[in-house]
């Protein structure tokens, strides 16, 4: 297959159909083609993976195992992508299985490939949309096979029924139907917590709806300096009810968290407190260029989760196009993975942690912090560590705070910390034994 065709392939897929010829020319270096013959089973759901795949001709499906049975999630044909999910699990394993039902030709992208990826913010926004997307399928169909199991084992558990007792009556032998579509219904759309954080804030005592909570903060954007408002919570209102060990908050009513981004309505330039500052020439020529791949959408408004999460993935976009520290990238990674949390989707929560501490990590070989910022930081890359199930180096960062020359002048996170280091070097202990 020559150069041209494989460019015009790569430029059929979604993944990469805004990139420059030069751009997918380095991507095809990165590349080689692989020819299947039908029926090849590629990988299995929890395998490692090294690679993910995009199709060059032909045909592949993508399934999940349930109860024995395979659930068909995705039939993908030619500039379809898939595999990818693999770079983003910290154990590298497949989370769906994928066959191949006619001869087809595939593009094998190795790890190398993560190099572009964390250089051009166009492939995470469109890995992003692609993930999210195809994480709801997977709840959709596994849903809908959830309901078409539920729906035989009450059929046959009826005829026992009816064998049993030939004078039940036909109401007696019927499938609850309400319960069956709000078992789908919780299952496709689950209630998100800010919706019952709304509730509960319009039904509380002082009878305060969301907009009682929020005022129009003014901003003036940094990169087309339009002037706009942008809502933020009442500091009066902002109520925690308790905190996880990585500085996470659940909170009474709206969360703030939802907020903190400010999503220009002109030009979809999105930043937070931290990077408000002024974008010299070179970073507002990168910032466009990004842009100009973006759907404009209002984010001034009263936010749910999902808006929360896109007004995330739409900054962490702008403040990777011209390598902003990677402190504060850091920082926004990590409420990626708060907001996936008050989600309860451990999976991707894993991958932007995991994320978020290869940036702070990162940030401690380029940065100079003051000793306050230092210790928090080096508290908060333990412990996702930690959480992350790496406890030696968790220890090992716990350690580095305890032994701080000036930990004294901040025994709150000191504290925090030998607490931390004391459990985990007992577990190890009891481990080893």
């Amino acid at each position: 297959m020559d150069l041209n065709v494989k460019l015009q392939i790569l430029k059929s897929s979604p993944l990469f159909k805004n990139f420059p010829p030069n751009t997918l020319k380095a991507i095809i270096e990165k590349t080689q083609l692989v020819t299947y013959q039908e029926e090849t089973l590629l990988y299995n759901e929890g395998e490692h993976g090294d690679c993910f795949y995009v199709i060059a001709t032909g045909e592949v499906t993508l399934y999940k195992s349930v109860d024995n049975s395979e659930v068909p999630v995705y039939i993908l044909g030619k500039g379809d992508y898939f595999g990818e999910m693999s770079y983003f699990n910290k154990s590298g394993v497949r989370t769906l299985s994928a066959k191949v039902h006619a001869k087809t030709v595939l593009f094998e992208i190795p790890h190398a490939f993560l190099v572009l990826i964390q250089q051009n913010s166009n492939i995470t926004y469109n890995l992003i949309k692609a993930m999210n997307t195809r994480q709801n399928n997977v709840i959709a169909k596994l849903a809908s096979a959830s309901a078409q199991s539920t729906k035989k084992s009450t059929k046959k558990e009826s005829s026992k029924t009816i064998h049993k007792n030939k004078n039940s009556s036909d109401d007696d032998n019927k499938i609850d139907e309400s319960l069956l579509n709000s078992h789908i219904e919780q299952t496709l759309n689950p209630k998100n917590k800010v919706d019952e954080a709304v509730e509960q804030a319009e039904e509380s005592s002082e009878n305060l709806t969301v907009e009682d909570m929020l005022y129009n903060r003014k901003l003036t954007c940094p990169h087309c300096h339009k002037k706009f408002t942008t809502p933020r919570v009442l500091s009066k209102h902002i109520r925690i009810i308790k905190s996880d060990s990585d500085f996470f908050n659940y909170y009474e009513g709206v969360n703030p968290v939802f907020y903190e981004v400010a999503v220009c309505p002109k030009c979809c330039y999105a930043f937070t407190d931290d990077t408000m500052e002024k974008l010299g020439p070179t970073a507002l020529k990168k910032i466009k260029e990004v842009l100009e791949t973006v759907p404009k959408k209002n984010y001034n408004m009263i936010r749910t989760i999902d808006v929360a999460l896109e007004t995330f993935v739409l900054a962490i976009l702008c403040q990777t196009s011209y390598l902003n520290k990677d402190s504060l990238v850091a920082r926004l990674y990590l409420r990626l993975a708060w907001l996936y949390r008050y989600k309860e989707n451990e999976e991707k929560e894993k991958v932007y942690l995991q994320v978020a501490l290869e940036k702070y990590l990162e940030a401690f070989k380029k940065e100079k912090f003051e000793a306050k910022t230092e210790l928090q930081l080096s508290y908060l890359v333990g412990e996702l560590h930690n959480r992350l199930g790496d406890p030696k180096n968790a220890v090992h960062w716990f350690s580095r705070l305890v032994m701080h020359p000036q930990k004294n002048q901040y025994p709150a996170i000191v504290r925090k910390a030998r607490e931390q280091w004391q459990d985990l070097r007992a577990k190890m202990k009891e481990e080893k034994a």
